[in-house]
């Protein structure tokens, strides 16, 4: 067989059927069609040689075309690196292979999108240069855990610095494809996030200053969630000395259980600028 085709549906899930053909044609390319372009970089971990996502429409000739690449480039007697370089050349994702000291060997067009370098500009260096200090120690270990397996598949989130000199949060893929005499090193799949963990990062702050805040009221306060049939999250000191529960007893517990109508208390509440989260005050 020189080139495997398989196309997304019929109840088999893309990453399953590749396993199927390579455990009979190791060395056969696959082109898997009709997927959606997010489960493009997973695919290509998995093993598929190129992808024709859904994005491109139904256009049989432009899958013929990259058959017949495949096919040429699998049978050719040029070098396996300038066959892995046409392979990376039109990939849509963020792929880059590492040699096993870490030196990028080969990147797609598309990584200069997230790190502003061209390929040229990167191959040849070192991918811990381009890694934050504080995080330097983890992808190292975790590229020596893969380097150590064949097969090998970690993901981790960490910081890249780009060509402005900035720091950017990123989701990498890391996979051992030294088996795969084409590719021959550890294939990096990565995406940005920097906005989803700086979003984070700033949650985290103000949860923190809440609590700090939420601890000094003097006024007993209860942290509550739910609209309808809200639920106790916490109490402050105030809340427990005033009215004799202790924290424990009541986080998880409905709110109205200790708001009976025999309660003599009156009840106010406050949005918390947290989403989700209402601040009820009580006092008598």
């Amino acid at each position: 067989m020189d080139c495997a085709v398989l196309g997304a549906g019929g109840g088999i899930e893309p990453e399953r059927m590749l396993e199927r053909i390579e455990s009979r044609t190791a060395d056969c390319p696959v082109i898997v069609s009709g997927v959606a372009c997010e489960c493009a970089g997973d695919l290509l971990d998995a093993g598929a040689t190129d992808i024709l996502c859904k994005c491109n429409g139904d256009k049989p000739a432009l899958l013929t075309r990259r058959v017949h690449t495949l096919v040429d480039a699998t049978r050719t007697s040029e070098p396996g690196e300038k066959r892995l370089e046409r392979l990376l050349e039109n990939s849509p994702d963020r792929l880059s292979v590492l040699a096993e000291d870490g030196t990028y060997q080969y990147i797609a067009p598309a990584v200069k999108q997230l790190m502003g370098h061209t390929a040229a500009e990167l191959e040849g260096t070192n991918v811990f240069e381009y890694v934050h200090p504080d995080d330097r120690e983890h992808v190292r270990d975790t590229f020596e855990a893969v380097c150590s397996e064949p097969g090998r598949k970690e993901s981790m989130e960490y910081r890249i610095r780009d060509s402005t000199g900035n720091w950017r949060w990123v989701h990498s893929t890391w996979t051992n494809r030294f088996g795969d005499p084409i590719v021959a090193g550890v294939v990096i799949n990565s995406r940005e996030i920097t906005e989803r963990v700086e979003r984070e990062q700033h949650l985290r702050k103000e949860r923190e200053r809440f609590e700090v805040l939420f601890e000094q009221l003097e006024q007993p306060v209860v942290e509550a969630e739910g609209d309808d049939e809200p639920t106790v999250v916490t109490v402050n000191a105030a809340f427990e000395e005033m009215f004799g529960f202790d924290a424990d007893e009541i986080v998880g517990e409905p709110l109205g259980d200790f708001l009976g109508a025999d309660t003599d208390s009156e009840l106010y509440e406050s949005e918390h600028l947290l989403k989700g989260t209402t601040l009820r005050g009580l006092s008598r």
